[in-house]
């Protein structure tokens, strides 16, 4: 790792989506307490290179990694977490950008209450949508933080206070030293992955680090239908799905044990193979009510194009 600063290493993986990207960075380059912010290219073939390169020259803060050969997203994070310098690091993302004061909040949260992982709410902008409108609709989302039986951990949720978790949305501020202990598994793979964080935050957890979720801390992700909408769409979903099996199958068999000690009553206890499937008909029956809507509102909108 790099000579360590005080500040905030922010970690970006990245692959084809050169115009989003560059939409939200300045969300985190505004922010005082970021010492860098890492872009790590996963092989893309855009104008990711370039379009980074040109800004820069006007924000020597940014720096931008490539790797050589399409790694996936939990080996990426790893690349930039490993190179980055700030005493703190938060793993980010493309396509979401950061609440006014995000990292400032979650700092402060961090040190009032010994946290050694703290994540804060991401909020969904759909299409047709403006942050301040996307936020009303997730205050109106009243389901609990944390649900045992799915293992699932509601993003929107809405909470009078800071709370311990065992998962945390996958923007997430992590202090230094974790990392020292604690790595992404690599083999979950892909670039829209699955349980990556989930896995990561459970052994943080077997290693005694303290998760606490900070609602006050507020990210915007923006819908995938604002940039395309077509034929890939039910490719993309059909490999999003077997990925969601997949991972969830591989995050049961490495935390089984811990699963079982500590939340008996999760209904993935079973067999690990049953419980994915279970699992995985539960999120692609999500993820094609979440498709619909997208259609819909692109349609509504005007942003479709069949692609």
């Amino acid at each position: 790792m790099s000579r360590l600063t005080p500040g905030v290493s922010v970690v970006i993986p990245t692959f084809n989506r050169s115009i989003l990207l560059c939409q939200v960075l300045p969300s985190y380059l505004t922010s005082p307490s970021v010492a860098e912010v890492i872009v790590v290219d996963d092989a893309g073939t855009d104008d990711t290179e370039g379009r980074i390169a040109a800004l820069a020259r006007d924000e020597p803060r940014l720096r931008y990694l490539r790797n050589e050969h399409n790694l996936g997203a939990p080996a990426t994070r790893n690349r930039g977490a490993l190179a980055s310098c700030g005493a703190w690091i938060l793993e980010a993302e493309d396509d979401l950008a950061l609440g006014e004061g995000c990292i400032e909040t979650l700092l402060a949260h961090a040190h009032a209450t010994g946290a050694d992982i703290i994540a804060g709410r991401r909020v969904w902008v759909r299409l047709g949508e403006d942050e301040e409108q996307a936020l009303e609709r997730a205050n109106l989302n009243r389901r609990p933080l944390f649900n045992e039986w799915l293992m699932d951990f509601n993003s929107h949720a809405i909470t009078e206070r800071d709370l311990e978790s065992p998962l945390l949305d996958a923007t997430m501020l992590i202090r230094r030293e974790v990392f020292d202990h604690v790595r992404y598994h690599e083999p979950f793979g892909g670039q829209s992955t699955w349980r990556e964080e989930s896995d990561f935050q459970l052994k943080a957890l077997a290693c005694n680090y303290r998760l606490v979720f900070c609602p006050h801390a507020v990210t915007y992700h923006y819908s995938r239908a604002s940039q395309s909408f077509g034929k890939n769409r039910l490719k993309a979903t059909a490999v999003y799905a077997y990925r969601v099996y997949r991972n969830n199958l591989m995050f049961l068999q490495r935390n089984q044990g811990y699963l079982r000690a500590n939340y008996p009553n999760s209904l993935l206890l079973g067999s690990a193979e049953l419980s994915a499937l279970m699992y995985g008909a539960y999120r692609t029956a999500w993820l094609l009510a979440a498709e619909v809507l997208r259609f819909w509102r692109a349609r509504k909108y005007g942003a479709y194009s069949w692609k």
